[in-house]
Order: C-alpha cells, then sequence, then structure tokens
C-alpha cells in the first residue's frame, strides 16, 4: 500500500500486489507532506518504509525518487488475551485497541488515539471481543504494545497494559478501580456570589487533545471518570461567565476533588482618542493573577491578541474582576487596568498621544521542549520553562547583543536586535554546533513575538547581555536557575517584554 491516507477521509492508500518475483509499483506518485510504502503478507508482520518524512521539502513532480525499494519482511507476531469483568466472566463485544511503539510522523491524532502508529495507517488497531471475551491480532512487528480494553456498558471507560509482542493468553480485568483511573470530581461556582452554577462545561486536555464534558441541570456537580495519570489542563465555559482555563498539573490515579470558579462575563468598549492611528495596534489581557485571556474573534474562536480596526471597539469574554488590558504597536505600549466587577458593560477611553513610564526588557526563555515556531502568539511556552527578565531601563536600546559561553569558554551562541528604521527591527544569530556556524536573520516590527532558538549546556554556561549605550554587561550564571536540563536547554529570545 502507497501512502498517506488521511483520516475522515473517505480515499483511502493506494494499493497494488506483489508479482511472481516479489516486484510492485506506482506510478504517477505525488505527496502532500508524507509519503510512505506499507507492505503485508500472511504469517509475516507489517512493515512500512518511510520515503518523505512530513518535514521533508515536497518534491516537485517528477522528483519523487523512482530507484527500486527493498522491503525484508519480519516473522510476524501475535498477541491474544481476554476481557473478562469483576466477576471473571468474559466480557464480549468489547472494544479492544493496540497502540504500538512504532509510527510515521504525520501530526494526526483520533480523539486520544495517536493516529501515527504503523497498525492505524493500516486500520488493524482495533477489534472487538467474541462471545468468549477473546481478542487476537496477528501480523505484528517485534516491540512493545499497550492494549486498551472498554467497558462496553460505558465506552469512555477503559483499562490498559502494555505488553511485548507476542504475548498470548494476556487477561484484562475491567475491575472497578482500574475503569476509573483518574476520576475528578467537584463543584463549579460562580466567582462572585458562590452559587452553584447549574449547566457547564468541563474540557479536558492531554497535550493538544480535548474531551468535552456537559454537566446539566447537575447542582454545580461534576465527575470525570477514566482519564489516564498524567497531566491533564481543564477549561470551563458556562453561559453568562467568562471562559477558564486551568493550567496543567499532574493528576495521578485515584478520586480527585476540585472545586472552581467562574466569573460572570463582561464587555469592555475602548473609545480610542481622535484620529487615531490604530496600524499595527494588537490588544491583549491578563486577569486579575496574571493569567493571559483568551479572547473572542469569532463563534469558537479565540485568541492571545487581537487587532484594533475601529476607533471604537468592543471585547466580551473579560471575566468580572481587575483586569489589565495592554496595547501594543510600532510607538506603544500602553497599560491600564479595569475593575469589570460591577458592571455588565464598561466604556475605557484611551489616548493613544499618551504614554506610561515603565521598564522595557527582553525576556530570556528556557525550556527543553519547544512550541512551534509557527504557532499562533498567543499559544503559551510548554511547562518546565523558566524567564529571565533582563531590563534596559525605560527605553529599548538600539542594538542589543548576546552571547552565551558553555562552561569551557567555548562560544556556542551569538545573537541580538539592531533597529535599522523607526518602526523595523533585524534580528539575527549566529549558533555553532561541532564545526557547524548557522546564522539567520529576520526582520519585524517591534511588537512582533521573535524566537530565537538553540540547543545549550546549562551546567556552569554563562549568558551575557550588552546593550548600546550601556557601559557595563549583564552576565547570568545559567547554573543558578533551576533550568529544566534534558541534555541541554532550548534558549529562546523574546523581545520587547511588556
Amino acid at each position: 500500500r502507497l501512502g498517506p491516507h488521511y483520516p475522515n477521509q473517505h480515499s483511502g492508500p493506494s494499493s497494488t500486489q506483489t508479482d511472481d518475483r516479489g516486484r510492485f509499483e506506482f506510478s504517477g506518485v505525488s505527496a502532500r507532506h508524507e509519503l510512505w510504502v506499507a507492505v503485508i503478507h500472511e504469517r509475516h508482520a507489517m512493515e512500512f518504509v518511510e520515503l518523505l518524512t512530513y518535514d521533508d521539502t515536497i518534491p516537485r513532480a517528477g522528483e519523487i525518487p523512482s530507484e527500486d525499494i527493498v522491503v525484508q519482511l519480519e516473522t510476524e507476531r501475535r498477541l491474544t488475551g481476554t476481557v473478562v469483568g469483576e466477576d471473571g466472566l468474559p466480557v464480549p463485544n468489547a472494544r479492544v485497541q493496540i497502540v504500538g511503539d512504532r509510527t510515521i510522523d504525520n501530526r494526526t491524532h483520533y480523539g486520544d488515539y495517536p493516529a501515527t502508529t504503523w497498525e492505524y495507517l493500516l486500520r488493524r488497531h482495533e477489534t472487538k471481543t467474541d462471545a468468549e471475551g477473546r481478542f487476537e491480532w496477528v501480523g505484528l512487528y517485534d516491540g512493545e504494545f499497550e492494549i486498551r480494553a472498554f467497558d462496553p456498558e460505558n465506552p469512555r471507560l477503559k483499562v490498559s497494559t502494555r505488553v511485548p509482542a507476542g504475548s498470548l493468553d494476556v487477561v484484562i480485568a475491567l475491575e472497578t478501580d482500574a475503569l476509573l483511573a483518574v476520576a475528578l470530581r467537584g463543584i463549579v461556582r460562580d466567582q462572585l456570589t458562590h452559587d452553584r452554577i447549574p449547566s457547564f462545561q468541563v474540557v479536558c486536555f492531554k497535550g493538544s487533545t480535548g474531551t468535552h464534558h456537559p454537566f446539566d441541570d447537575s447542582n454545580g456537580e461534576f465527575e470525570i471518570v477514566g482519564q489516564e495519570e498524567g497531566e491533564i489542563a481543564i477549561t470551563l465555559r458556562a453561559e453568562g461567565y467568562a471562559e477558564r482555563a486551568i493550567p496543567p498539573q499532574f493528576f495521578e490515579h485515584g478520586d480527585h476533588d476540585l472545586e472552581f470558579e467562574l466569573a460572570p462575563e463582561r464587555t469592555l468598549e475602548l473609545v480610542f482618542s481622535e484620529d487615531p492611528n490604530l496600524r499595527g495596534v494588537e490588544i491583549s489581557a491578563t486577569d486579575a493573577e496574571g493569567n493571559r485571556i483568551l479572547l473572542p474573534m469569532g463563534p469558537g474562536t479565540r485568541s492571545g491578541s487581537i487587532r484594533i480596526r475601529e476607533a471604537r471597539t468592543t471585547i466580551g469574554g473579560l471575566p468580572a474582576e481587575l483586569v489589565t488590558i495592554r496595547l501594543s504597536g510600532s510607538s506603544l505600549p500602553i497599560e491600564h487596568s479595569v475593575d469589570l466587577t460591577a458592571d455588565r458593560a464598561h466604556t475605557l477611553e484611551i489616548d493613544l498621544a499618551r504614554r506610561l513610564p515603565q521598564e522595557t526588557s527582553i525576556q530570556v526563555l528556557f525550556a527543553s521542549e519547544l512550541p512551534n515556531v509557527a504557532a499562533p502568539r498567543w499559544m503559551r511556552p510548554p511547562t518546565g520553562e523558566e524567564s529571565i527578565s533582563i531590563s534596559f531601563g525605560p527605553e529599548l536600546p538600539d542594538r542589543i547583543d548576546f552571547e552565551i559561553l558553555a562552561d569551557t569558554g567555548h562560544e556556542v551562541f551569538r545573537g541580538g536586535f539592531e533597529q535599522t528604521s523607526e518602526t523595523e527591527w533585524k534580528l539575527w544569530s549566529t549558533t555553532t554546533s561541532g564545526s557547524t556556524t548557522t546564522s539567520q536573520e529576520y526582520g519585524s516590527s517591534p511588537d512582533s513575538l521573535q524566537l530565537l532558538r538553540v540547543t545549550i549546556p546549562i551546567t556552569n554556561s554563562v549568558l551575557i547581555a550588552r546593550a548600546a549605550g550601556h557601559e557595563e554587561d549583564v552576565r547570568i550564571e545559567l547554573s543558578e536557575h533551576e533550568l529544566r536540563e534534558n541534555g541541554g536547554a532550548w534558549l529562546l529570545l523574546l523581545w520587547p517584554a511588556l
């Protein structure tokens, strides 16, 4: 079979059969992202050959390699077992899935299932137990597999176990304690009155995949069972209330009692000074705890910042509490704090000619996992990061240079920002890896979020910052900061920080 196969599309991969010499051929091949060949043969393990990865440059027509591909098949591994209930009796018609450790990176998930495994791409990842509660897979490769068995009476509940390929007669018991796994129970209240909110929605995120759990007329109570152990981020929504996002936290197996409060929704009308220049002006907001508020852009769409286009602009979805509004642009920033507690609608008049005194600084962010550079500006960095602020006074210098020295004194990074015109800046960096040096430049307006990234050693490394017009360098010993180390750290420079 020739792939890829894109989920939720009716057309699958192209298929053919080998001739008596074991040869096969596909013609007229093109690729959108990735490209692979899968081979299936009785009594052998499924096999994949990846021709183009997701990150490869997609070749023009006629440039996909046409040389022969040799596929070496392995002996198949089987996987068999039985699903039983708490009484030990077989459970027929139970849905069972397997998740193997060989994958093709197509950046896709199907619910909470990683749609990248070989068996998923061949639609051999799921089956149902027979009348005797038994299940079987053939044609598997050598490796480790997670087996997931779902309760037929409540498909959201499942039990998981990991076994090596070739395991026979695996017994999976749908016991209550195992089925519940992580159980989240709690109450949702009104932040102002502390009354229970009768109808709301809880969205549980594992990574970027969310599961929606609506609760109607529940007296403010919720119960979500069957979540897997690990980090879970929670978003709460209710009509008439501002959406609230709870950062990821680790939940162990067992029951967890939670209590959340939602702030009633408020609207804020921004009224700008006469004949304002709104070109490139964006607005963002943070709540009383300093958390970024996702602002509504349209039905079901939110963003951490929105572009201002009208002299009178109304923003909804704000919580009834002290909110900080920030405007950024080529000649800004401006910052205002507004107490939205009392009334449903508020008005804020803004004079773009005024400037509030503040410290201009550069944020240096370290993380061992890097968010996608092409991601929206509101996307938060991953957990486990540390941000170091370097202040240069009320005005951003015309040029700032950064340098990182490893513990041997070897320079591993040089970069910085330089103003090239009143509204344009140049971001540049030079990184050294072994004997290879890579340089790159970016042009941007100073209100943009820019990322420089390079892998650096942490132990005893020194970050040096130099600013035009400042005599003393800023030296930061990285080993003094609790940076998450994973064979090195990602360095990101974000500028300017408001």
